[in-house]
């Protein structure tokens, strides 16, 4: 990192109120994913977390982001009336992950 010309500092231990952001996202994969599944290795593990924070990254939508995904960075398209025939159900990770999508065409 000195390499790079980036300076480290350091912070005092205990203090978990320093790392606020850290904590919210371990925080959510462990209530919203670990918790229902058994995790069977480090593999398993590293899967299970890769799986889920590429769909809380692409697909599940946030409120502060206008109901959208944070990596999507096109417009919201105009609403539409689409037909339920026209609605594919998808799961992940056991379940644990349900999202619907438009069938393609």
């Amino acid at each position: 990192m000195k390499a790079a010309g980036i300076q480290c500092k350091k912070l005092p231990g205990r203090s978990p109120d320093l790392y606020a952001r850290a904590e919210r996202v371990i925080q959510t994969i462990k209530h919203e994913c670990l918790q229902h599944l058994i995790v069977l290795g480090r593999d398993h593990l590293d899967y299970l977390v890769k799986t889920f924070t590429a769909h809380f990254n692409t697909n599940r939508p946030h409120s502060h982001r206008n109901h959208r995904p944070p990596c999507e960075q096109v417009d919201v398209p105009k609403w539409t009336t689409i037909k339920l025939d026209d609605v594919e159900y998808r799961e992940q990770l056991s379940g644990v992950i349900k999202s619907m999508h438009r069938k393609a065409a």
